[in-house]
């Protein structure tokens, strides 16, 4: 890639977790020293070897990370790194792949089939004085005498330039060959600096994507993964290696990117796959557990991601992060909160669950009594609101001997702060006697316990049991609104003789987003019970105009039964006015000027799901960045939270031109437009101008980037 890409506003911070030690330690996946750093031409400043060790941190499909990578410089150049442990071709490992190159490629235009990339070679040996052998990828590259592919001038491989070109903005060869069939499969693979980095998830930097195909592979953390079975000898042969501990990449492409500069590969980072083997169940790999440091055979001790990427799916205010719990039905369930862009923020965080000694503080008042139900929620999240996510959900599962003597129904959670008892913060509680569990939300982790005041103890629960399936009409989403309701309904639901439960059973329902809009059975009982009939429950939510995850729950006022489904309430279409906003133009004539569109929302002020498209079209101005849908009609844009960025041309600094946003690719919903000249720009602070003079010059190549200002740390603290 050039050496002049657009430089992030603000210094990135690595992952929390690499701390002295943890890059070189035992269960390291990551590259630990630089053996060798060998660029040829212009690198500054993106010379820093060491950038390439340690573990990568991404931005998304679209939008590079340039804060922390190296640049290898013209073909030739090369970098040589020591994994911290061998790096071994493990039978259990996904796809049959074994480690992974990240850098600073990305979707142009946030299209998958358009990529900006600058493919470099992969070497592998088991000592640094070789032999080394190369991975000669899908072109099957001999490894004598070295590659080196020499590549027109330019800046993409769109005709009349040969479809195969490898270095710039380069569109899937298979899309050009006349065949939809093959459009999914990736041409060009086994090359680092070829795929995008994503954001920290869980444990996904050590989980790779499937090279032969175009589209993300869930749970993976981006980059190009390699098998080590593909190394050749120097004839060409199999080189039937079983592991390897240094690796070299290499600059493969001779292409002058013109206003860009020489095509030069970029290394983030370089990463061990992870055996598919998880312990516990709790979806987190083992070698990644053995990494961040905890146990492998507790599910409870584990990692929880702080923000759901939108390649995942997204994470609107209300969706479930994510749940730890433990075997005794202790549980911690995080939730999201609005959009996190704050800065230094974590993506994930480590937590566990302990049974904990009551340290004799006192309660708040004479009328509660201490059970011995104390359990300790641990993690690195001292304060979930300030962390940018909703107050967390704990339950506190207790046994009978642990309430002797209290008032079961009267339980309640108290969290131990300064030498004492308090309840500041706790919210939404609900004891669930058959099921033995109280649950509440808090914003702060800690120490709990329960108490009541004087009662009979524990009371045997006869009555329904089991788990209750719950299915909803609309099935998995609405769409807010005033009038939105859903129809909650439960599968049959069975009593303690396994037959279906009486009608007039009570069940106490309850959502986590809106409000419940069955009338409640028993008014006198604290929340909102309805009866059963014909073995089943039924109840209506209203959803309301507010978008965000919602939790659906269901569970017996007697006995044990209880269920959940987690629905969606989604934002609508986006609504007028679509606002626009220029940025600094550059040059003359012609002018290239930067559109960023303000947060588009629906009607009811939600803003529209990332991923929502708007096509967009300019009058007297070209649009010249990327196209995120190539199948459809016009010029689409994709929204991140909202927002995007694109980039036009226009004769003159003078020259009035218009810009105009539909929701539709035939252009027949106009939700935005505006006139503006170049001198319309909206000022940024000299940072940002340095930062957007040289964006500017990459949208130019036919890039769609976002402007990322946020700084941003990565991954979760052991």
């Amino acid at each position: 890639m050039s050496p002049y890409p657009y430089i992030h506003a603000a210094l990135t911070l690595l992952f929390a977790c690499a701390l002295a030690g943890a890059v070189d330690g035992p269960h390291s996946p990551w590259a630990a020293e630089v053996v060798a750093y060998e660029p040829v031409g212009h690198t500054a400043p993106y010379d820093s070897p060491d950038n390439a060790l340690g573990p990568p941190l991404g931005f998304g499909p679209s939008v590079p990370n340039n804060d922390t990578i190296v640049s290898l410089g013209e073909a030739g150049g090369s970098i040589t790194l020591r994994m911290a442990n061998p790096v071994e071709n493990h039978p259990d490992n996904p796809m049959g792949l074994d480690f992974i190159v990240y850098s600073n490629a990305f979707w142009v235009g946030g299209n998958p089939q358009r990529r900006w990339q600058s493919p470099g070679i992969v070497e592998i040996a088991m000592d640094p004085g070789g032999p080394w052998r190369m991975i000669p990828g899908s072109r099957v590259l001999p490894p004598s005498p070295f590659p080196r592919v020499e590549e027109p001038d330019g800046l993409n491989n769109e005709p009349p330039f040969p479809p195969e070109l490898l270095a710039g903005a380069i569109r899937n060869p298979n899309t050009f060959d006349g065949d939809p069939a093959t459009d999914a499969q990736q041409h060009n693979w086994g090359y680092a600096d070829m795929s995008p980095t994503l954001q920290p998830y869980l444990d996904n930097y050590v989980r790779p994507r499937n090279p032969f195909e175009t589209a993300h592979t869930p749970r993976a953390g981006g980059g190009d993964a390699f098998d080590i079975s593909w190394a050749v000898d120097s004839d060409g042969e199999p080189a039937n290696m079983e592991a390897f501990q240094y690796i070299r990449i290499t600059t493969l492409v001779d292409r002058d990117m013109l206003q860009l500069g020489q095509a030069s590969t970029e290394v983030m980072a370089v990463a061990a796959v992870a055996p598919n083997v998880d312990t516990s169940g709790n979806g987190i790999l083992d070698a990644w557990e053995r990494y961040i440091g905890t146990d492998v055979e507790r599910p409870e001790n584990t990692v929880l991601p702080l923000e759901i990427p939108s390649i995942e799916g997204g994470g609107p205010a209300g969706t479930i992060l994510g749940t730890a719990e433990d075997s005794d039905g202790n549980r911690i369930r995080l939730f999201a909160g609005e959009s996190r862009t704050q800065e230094g923020r974590a993506y994930n965080t480590i937590v566990d669950i302990r049974e904990a000694d009551d340290p004799g503080a006192p309660l708040p008042g004479d009328q509660y009594l201490p059970s011995g139900a104390v359990r300790e929620f641990i993690t690195d999240v001292s304060d979930f609101v300030d962390a940018g996510i909703e107050p967390a959900q704990f339950i506190i599962a207790y046994r009978a001997a642990d309430i002797a003597g209290l008032d079961e129904e009267g339980l309640r959670p108290f969290r131990y702060s300064n030498g004492a008892f308090v309840s500041n913060e706790i919210t939404d509680i609900s004891v669930n006697p058959g099921a033995r569990t109280v649950t509440f939300r808090s914003r702060y982790p800690g120490l709990f316990i329960l108490a009541a005041g004087e009662g009979g103890g524990a009371s045997e629960q006869p009555g329904p049991q089991g788990a209750i399936s719950l299915t909803a009409e609309p099935p998995d989403s609405i769409a807010a609104g005033p009038d939105a309701v859903v129809t909650v309904t439960s599968s049959v639901v069975n009593d303690e003789e396994g037959e279906p439960v009486a009608d007039g059973t009570l069940f106490t329902v309850s959502t986590t987003r809106g409000a419940i809009a069955s009338p409640d059975a028993a008014p006198g009982q604290s929340g909102v019970q309805v009866e059963s009939a014909d073995g089943r429950i039924s109840f209506t939510v209203a959803a309301g105009s507010q978008s965000g995850g919602a939790v659906f729950s269901a569970a017996s006022v007697q006995g044990s039964a209880q269920g959940e489904l987690t629905y969606a309430v989604v934002a609508g279409p986006p609504a007028p006015p679509v606002t626009f906003r220029l940025g600094p133009p550059e040059g003359e004539a012609p002018v290239n000027i930067p559109v960023h569109i303000e947060r588009v929302r629906d009607a009811h002020g939600n803003t529209v799901a990332d991923g929502t498209l708007l096509t967009v079209s300019t009058q007297s101005a070209d649009i010249v960045s990327g196209d995120a849908r190539d199948d459809l009609p016009g010029h689409q844009v994709a929204l991140t939270n909202g927002q995007a960025t694109f980039f036009i041309e226009t004769g003159a600094l003078d020259e009035m031109f218009v810009i105009r946003a539909y929701t539709d690719a035939e252009a027949s919903d106009l939700v935005g437009e505006a006139a503006f000249t170049a001198q319309d720009f909206t000022p940024l602070p000299a940072a940002s101008a340095f930062a957007l003079a040289a964006l500017t010059l990459l949208m130019a190549a036919g890039a769609a980037w976002s402007l990322v200002r946020q700084r941003a740390t990565g991954g979760p603290t052991p």
